[in-house]
This record gives structure tokens, C-alpha cells and sequence, in this order.
């Protein structure tokens, strides 16, 4: 098929990003294989070493090539709940300036187009402290309409998110003003306190 400039759409498509079809083999095998060498794909598609590590560089600069390191929700939804809310606000910067982006059980925050205009990511090993959170942070929050809960129950492939695993010192810190001024202060005190790590 082609379009009506007599290109191939697949072509057009790799221009918008700055990118050939030895980019897009190299974007497969990564996605296939993350851990594989810059000789291995040299091999494969018929490419020099410097070559691919140059092609690599290009394409983690236009972001296009990049790793997350985290934690895998598809072999831990046993002992962890993954919990999605969607929001209707009136504005989501409302939502987002406030104490929700300081809140360790967070994972990202979405804003979207449509009527629920906002959706948030929560983790936490206890399905209460996420009903608190909802309860404080959504539903008791005058610039929130609607609010619509529902539990990630299984995850078809792998789900690799970066989780602030602080989160496990205020699962038993009742969520409100206090617990968000207690999350605040013991993270400033942690490292005077040998309680983080350098």
C-alpha cells in the first residue's frame, strides 16, 4: 500500500521519528531481548559494532531507546495491589499541585481528555491504606466530581514500573494532613537518622 505521494506509509511513519529500518530492527531486538549485546545485534541484522552503537545512541537520544529499572506487577500481583483511579475534576492542576505527587504510594499521575480527565496510579501491599488515600486525596477533595475505582486483578505481559519503595515505612501512618506532613518530615530526617542509604 502506499500513500498518495506514491511513499510507503511505514517509511512516512519512520521519518516523523528520524529513523530507518535497521533503527526499527534494533528497537525489536531490544524489545525482545533487553539484555543483549552490541555484537549480538551487529551479527544479526549485518552491521558493525560501532555501528549499532552509534544507531543505539541516536535512538536513546530521541528517547525512543530507553530502560526502566523497577518492579514487575504480572510476578508480584500476589503481594502487592496495583490500583487505578480515574478522576473527573474541574481542573487537574488542582489535583496534581497539591500533596498527591509527595504521596510515596503514587506511581504516575495521568492527565486525559473526556469527562474523567485525570487518572492516577496507586501501589501499596494493603488495600485499606489505598481506600485511605482515595478517601483523603479524591474523594474528600471539593475540586474532584467524580471519582471511579477500580483494581488491576492480573497483567497479560510483563508491567515493569519504578516504585518508591519508602512507601513500606507509611503503610501502617493513617493517610490525612498528618500523614503527609509525617511523610515530609521523615524523609527529611531519614538521612541524619542512617535510615537511607547513600
Amino acid at each position: 500500500m502506499t500513500s498518495e505521494n506514491g511513499e510507503n506509509p511505514e517509511n512516512e511513519v519512520f521519518k516523523s521519528f528520524g529513523i530507518d529500518d535497521d533503527d526499527v530492527k534494533i528497537l525489536n531486538i531490544y524489545q525482545e531481548e533487553p539484555e543483549i549485546t552490541h555484537v549480538e545485534i551487529a551479527k544479526r541484522i549485518n552491521k558493525s559494532q560501532p555501528a549499532i552503537g552509534a544507531r543505539v545512541t541516536k535512538l536513546q537520544r530521541k528517547h525512543l531507546l530507553a530502560t526502566q529499572k523497577g518492579i514487575n506487577f504480572k510476578a508480584v500481583r500476589d503481594k502487592m495491589f496495583l490500583l487505578i483511579v480515574d478522576l473527573q475534576t474541574k481542573d487537574p492542576r488542582l489535583i496534581v499541585e497539591g500533596e498527591l505527587l509527595k504521596c510515596p504510594f503514587v506511581i504516575n499521575v495521568f492527565k486525559r481528555s473526556g469527562t474523567r480527565n485525570m487518572s492516577v496510579l496507586l501501589a501499596a501491599t494493603s488495600m485499606a491504606k489505598l481506600e485511605a488515600i482515595i478517601d483523603r486525596h479524591f474523594r474528600s477533595n471539593p475540586a474532584v466530581l467524580g471519582v471511579e475505582t477500580s483494581f488491576v486483578v492480573d497483567v497479560l505481559k510483563d508491567f515493569v514500573l519504578p516504585i518508591n519503595w519508602e512507601f513500606l515505612r507509611y503503610e501502617d501512618v493513617p493517610c490525612g494532613q498528618i500523614c503527609c506532613q509525617q511523610v515530609r518530615k521523615r524523609l527529611h530526617e531519614a538521612p541524619a537518622a542512617g535510615l537511607v542509604k547513600e
